[in-house]
């Protein structure tokens, strides 16, 4: 039984109201946020002057992106056969709420594809595990570039419909295929869909959880554990309303990037990847970096060059999980002043922050190394 923090990058909505169900999650390395958030291969990212100011992949509202931290229960007991007794399953990316390994939920179409030969009622990793299998959590790890991050996946409930129907991704394979939205449960399909497929976060309807209650259908459980807004992440003063307000202000060069190497290194998060402070980043090409940030592709030509990423990101990391520390320590002293519960009823005595708690080592089917916390 383990216990540890995954996170994501999502509104500030989300983060507030909405459960945790299928989805990709990271530790709290700024690959993300730098690969897929502030820049791309463009020499406009869309949260620069030069694009739209909005960083984007947040959601609708994308002026009140968050770094949200999740708590993860998680109990492999009762899913041996797919962790080969080890931790982590198979990492699936999370495409709309659809898992993007098409084998997965490919038999719910097979007069339509179904290449793996799958089968609702009989159990096999690579098709159908959900029925009889269980719902493990996957990993992955990106290349060093960025300081190994770690990629999570989380199977949540009715994996076969996506989140939005009406979405183009993922792509249907054929016009036969009829998504409908998982989250309309008054719809009948949609109730059988749930019925069958609950998902790993389904512990007897929330009341339970993985460590008192394990099952194939009750593996992991997330717990919302606090966000940190965007704009105290890049440092951004607090009399602007918003991270758009903020990049749109004239005259304001920190938001004036995306040429050459295409890095924003004059916001605060940045600043050890800023190439006036180390010459050498001046010849690192955007591409390049991209490349081998995510996989090991071998495009970065100076070792020189790799090391000043891999320092900035042992430093935003660190930078982050201060932010949390401090976070913590806020709400722990607010929540005792004004005798304040947990949702259990319980008082908040002896909490733990990003410090006290390290996830299991991401290696798939080997033998694990004893993590800080392990219930």
């Amino acid at each position: 039984m383990y216990g540890f923090y995954m996170y994501r990058w999502t509104t500030k909505a989300e983060a507030k109201d909405q459960d945790v169900s299928s989805d990709d999650l990271g530790d709290i390395n700024p690959y993300y946020f730098l690969t897929e958030l502030m820049t791309d291969l463009s020499d406009r990212p869309l949260a620069s002057k030069s694009g739209s100011c909005h960083i984007p992949q947040c959601g609708e509202n994308e002026d009140e992106c968050v770094l949200e931290r999740i708590y993860i229960k998680y109990n492999t007991e009762a899913i041996s056969e797919l962790t080969h007794n080890g931790i982590w399953g198979q990492f699936l990316n999370i495409d709309n709420g659809i898992p993007d390994y098409y084998a997965y939920w490919a038999f719910n179409y097979s007069t339509v594809d179904n290449p793996a030969n799958c089968e609702e009622t009989i159990f096999s990793q690579a098709c159908n595990f959900w029925f009889k299998g269980g719902y493990p959590l996957g990993c992955q790890m990106k290349s060093d570039l960025l300081d190994k991050p770690v990629w999570y996946s989380l199977v949540g409930g009715c994996p076969k419909y996506p989140w939005d129907a009406s979405s183009s991704s993922p792509t249907k394979v054929s016009s036969d295929v009829v998504w409908h939205d998982k989250m309309d449960k008054s719809d009948p399909d949609v109730a059988a869909c749930w019925d069958q497929m609950p998902g790993g976060n389904a512990c007897d309807g929330g009341r339970t959880d993985p460590f008192t209650d394990s099952s194939k259908t009750c593996t992991w459980q997330g717990l919302k554990a606090g966000y940190l807004d965007v704009k105290d992440v890049l440092n951004i003063e607090s009399t602007y309303d918003s991270y758009t307000q903020w990049c749109q202000e004239p005259g304001n060069i920190a938001a004036d990037y995306g040429r050459g190497n295409g890095i924003p290194s004059n916001m605060t998060l940045f600043y050890n990847l800023s190439s006036e402070a180390f010459p050498v980043m001046k010849s690192v090409q955007n591409q390049a970096w991209h490349y081998e940030a995510g996989a090991d592709r071998d495009q970065m030509h100076s070792e020189e060059a790799k090391s000043i990423f891999q320092n900035f990101a042992v430093h935003a990391k660190q930078r982050l999980n201060q932010m949390f520390e401090a976070m913590d320590k806020q709400a722990f002293a607010h929540y005792n002043e004004n005798n304040l519960k947990d949702p259990k009823g319980k008082a908040y005595n002896g909490c733990k922050s990003n410090d006290d708690i390290t996830p299991p080592p991401c290696t798939l089917f080997a033998s694990q190394q004893k993590p800080e916390v392990v219930v």
